[in-house]
């Protein structure tokens, strides 16, 4: 599942754009593996769409892709539909649309919950 596009991700990052795995069950294991392979390919990402709205995600899957966002050329982050409170929330607001993050690398335009 999650994992092999994480994978994928990790090799093919100067050429994907955007991964919609909207109304896929990833859970938080899925989303831990996304945030690992964007930040494993922070370098020569691409990405810049990531729609993961629907896909049972809670607060630690949503941390994790907080954290990634730092190391990320993501733009657009669709969460929506998600069992993520206001833990996972904040986080995703503190390292994604704020500049508060050590990298400073803010592209997070639009952030969907």
């Amino acid at each position: 599942g999650a994992q092999a596009i994480a994978s994928i991700l990790k090799t093919h990052s100067k050429t994907l754009h955007t991964i919609c795995l909207s109304c896929n069950p990833i859970g938080d294991e899925g989303a831990v593996a996304l945030a690992n392979a964007i930040k494993e390919s922070s370098d020569s990402s691409s990405l810049r769409k990531l729609r993961l709205g629907g896909c049972n995600i809670g607060n630690a899957g949503a941390v994790a892709l907080a954290d990634a966002l730092g190391h990320s050329s993501l733009q657009v982050l669709r969460l929506s539909s998600n069992s993520i409170t206001n833990l996972g929330a904040i986080a995703l607001a503190r390292n994604g649309l704020t500049s508060s993050n050590n990298n400073n690398n803010n592209n997070l335009k639009c952030l969907y919950l």
